[in-house]
């Protein structure tokens, strides 16, 4: 017991449950027992019919065939390109179903502090989103600042962990995996996942040479079964500290309902956002560059590709 000082629970809406109501029901029941700080993100699931890729297809077609035409035609040979790295979705060309979940989401992460949205790749006909549904969320997600999440995520952590474990992490490593970087991604740095003047002063005190064997029989939650049943762990929590306040101390907890406090989410964090537009940059100069080629080969010459590329 012990070890953790806030939690980001995932609200899962049932059939035909719009996100906001799931949200609202999900904060009504959490708020007067929480014991521990916690935040929420919010999963899209297929309980919405989706359907996109006409458009996106009708949109590549109307951009690129006009330009690829005049520049073989022989009609130019300078051409001015004005890129933006915010271009947002048009909600007007979504499906109406998908309007309801696209201005849900918005109002998730504007009025409600939700930064971050759960899809899934599996479990067809009850979570999974298809491609085209997949790739118009994640849009969505980009469009409002927030943060996407696939179900691999948690596998991707777990495997990043043991391969550094491996690696015989150092106590900055340690805290990075297990705080710091996820601080971060979701907009909480330095609030949480540091010790410095002004933040939450959350703090752990861990003994890495203790062992711990997972059991149901110990664990402290209501279910009768433990997936990691037997599994030994090395390094143990001593001292949980939340907010400056003792919460558990040697498997003893201490802390009342209602203690626990909900922490609403920034957008656009800068950990994933900065490198986000970096890669825009580069993506979108490789795209002028083959433009220019395009031009070069019907014109022979390439004059002003490269006029105006403006980032908002």
């Amino acid at each position: 017991m012990g070890g953790t000082t806030m939690v980001m629970a995932l609200v899962l809406p049932e059939q035909h449950c719009s996100l906001l109501d799931a949200y609202e029901t999900c904060r009504a029941l959490a708020d007067a027992k929480a014991c521990c700080d916690y935040a929420l993100h919010v999963g899209v699931t297929c309980n919405y019919k989706l359907f996109y890729g006409p458009i996106l297809v009708a949109v590549r077609a109307n951009f690129l065939g006009p330009i690829r035409k005049v520049a073989v035609s022989g009609n130019i040979n300078s051409v001015k390109l004005c890129l933006t790295s915010n271009t947002k979705t048009d909600a007007s060309c979504l499906n109406p179903s998908f309007k309801q979940v696209h201005n849900e989401m918005e109002t998730l992460v504007r009025e409600h502090g939700v930064n971050s949205f759960q899809m899934f790749m599996a479990y067809k006909d009850m979570m999974m989103l298809r491609d085209s549904e997949l790739y118009q969320t994640l849009q969505t997600c980009k469009d409002i600042g927030a943060i996407a999440r696939l179900e691999s995520e948690a596998t991707n952590r777990a495997i990043t962990i043991a391969n550094r474990v491996t690696g015989k992490m150092d106590e900055n490593h340690f805290v990075a995996v297990t705080s710091s970087n996820a601080a971060k991604i979701y907009n909480l740095y330095p609030r949480k996942g540091r010790i410095i003047p002004g933040a939450d002063a959350d703090v752990v005190v861990w003994d890495p040479d203790a062992t711990r064997t997972i059991s149901v029989s110990t664990q402290v939650q209501g279910g009768d079964f433990n997936l990691y049943e037997g599994m030994r762990c090395h390094g143990v929590p001593l001292v949980t500290i939340s907010r400056g306040r003792l919460v558990c101390e040697n498997g003893v907890f201490m802390c009342a309902e209602g203690s626990g406090k909900f922490y609403p989410q920034r957008t656009f964090p800068d950990y994933l956002y900065k490198k986000m537009v970096q890669r825009e940059k580069v993506c979108s100069y490789l795209l002028l560059s083959s433009f220019c080629s395009l031009v070069q080969g019907s014109q022979g010459e390439c004059q002003s590709v490269f006029s105006c590329v403006s980032w908002q």
